[in-house]
């Protein structure tokens, strides 16, 4: 009996420290970011001053590049009059951790398209972010930086500022959810003008614009 009892607990204690092994050491910053590298396809849903834009859709792939240094790279895409994919777009987010492992820099450089006045415009955009780890799983940033708007009258676009930018990233269940809102003003001599720019993007892992369908019904249910 007291050999079975020993046995008993030698299991218990084997199993702890095999689960207490298996549990991440890094900070929650690189855990977070480690736990999102690899490849993702998804749907992106944008609104201007509450009007929703054609839904859009991407690519993208989050890697390490150095110790604490991480790039996502996101390639974007529009369905055409034909049913085929037609590339607009593209950014690249590079963040850097600092020495607490709970707080972060990133770069977004990038282009593509935001809806103005009801109609797409091409765009280019450079934005600075301060992020924060809150919990496990979920990511928090703040920033604000520039944008480059074509189609504008008075040329009013190639001065635009991005104000009060935040967003949050969210990976549970596989899934990877982006929610970002920002402000957009442009001046020009006595012309202003202010919009509001909500946008949503829900991925799964993988590279195959199949499961895009899957992507696009979570996304739908979420709304």
């Amino acid at each position: 009996m007291i050999r079975a009892l020993l046995i008993f607990a030698c299991a218990i204690f084997s199993l702890t420290q095999a689960q207490a092994s298996n549990q991440s050491t890094d900070p929650p910053m690189v855990e977070f970011f480690k736990g999102i590298c690899g490849e993702w396809v998804g749907v992106c849903r944008q609104s201007t001053d509450g009007k929703f834009a054609e839904d859009k859709y991407f690519h993208a792939v989050v890697s390490e590049t150095a110790a604490g240094s991480y790039e996502a790279k996101f390639e974007y895409f529009a369905i055409d009059t034909n049913r085929t994919m037609i590339k607009i777009g593209g950014s690249t987010i590079t963040t850097t951790i600092a020495s607490d492992g709970i707080s972060a820099t990133g770069t977004v450089v990038g282009n593509g398209e935001v809806l103005l006045d009801k109609k797409p415009k091409k765009q280019e955009h450079v934005v600075t972010e301060i992020l924060t780890c809150c919990k496990s799983g979920v990511l928090q940033a703040k920033g604000s930086g520039s944008l480059k708007v074509y189609g504008l009258p008075l040329g009013v676009g190639q001065s635009g500022k991005v104000r009060d930018e935040t967003s949050h990233w969210t990976l549970s269940n596989g899934a990877l959810s982006i929610t970002q809102n920002m402000s957009i003003a442009f001046r020009a001599l006595c012309f202003s003008k202010v919009f509001r720019v909500a946008a949503s993007y829900t991925a799964v892992r993988g590279k195959d614009f199949s499961q895009l369908c899957q992507v696009k019904s979570a996304a739908e249910s979420a709304r």
